[in-house]
């Protein structure tokens, strides 16, 4: 019995078929240091407090001008865990690095040859504004899997 065009084609199609392999991350931000600072909307010598912000981890994948994180804040809880962000690069002028949300919510600035990182986030409510300032590391996906080695 003969095979049909059609049928030889999606044979070959499926026997080719390249396969799907998760993407892995191009870079990982592991902050260490984290620092907020707020005012309060009040008249008082108190309404500006500055206290440690919680370290986050930002796992992320580079597509053009395009980055998107998947962050992770250690000790949390109550469901960050492995929230996301998609931000744009609106600097990338080597070894200098810069990206931010589309509200200008975050800021990421990177130093690829230093393996440094900075993340300012704003930090907004009815009550107070502020930032929270992250210093940390810059790794791609080689120097993280070396690190796990040894």
């Amino acid at each position: 019995m003969r095979r049909s065009i059609l049928a030889d084609v999606l044979l070959l199609t499926v026997l080719c078929a390249p396969t799907v392999k998760a993407v892995e991350p191009d870079f990982y931000l592991v902050m260490k240091q984290c620092s907020t600072t707020v005012g309060y909307l009040v008249l008082s010598s108190e309404s500006l407090k500055t206290v440690q912000g919680e370290p986050v981890t930002n796992v992320c994948t580079r597509r053009g001008k395009a980055v998107s994180c998947q962050l992770s804040f250690q000790g949390e809880s109550n469901g960050l865990q492995g929230n996301s962000a998609n931000y744009t690069i609106s600097i990338d002028s080597p070894p200098l690095l810069l990206f931010s949300d589309g509200l200008a919510g975050d800021w990421i600035m990177v130093d690829t040859v230093k393996h440094a990182a900075v993340i300012i986030t704003r930090v907004v409510d009815k009550q107070f504004a502020g930032a929270k300032v992250c210093q940390g590391i810059f790794a791609t996906q080689s120097e993280m899997d070396a690190l796990k080695k040894k």
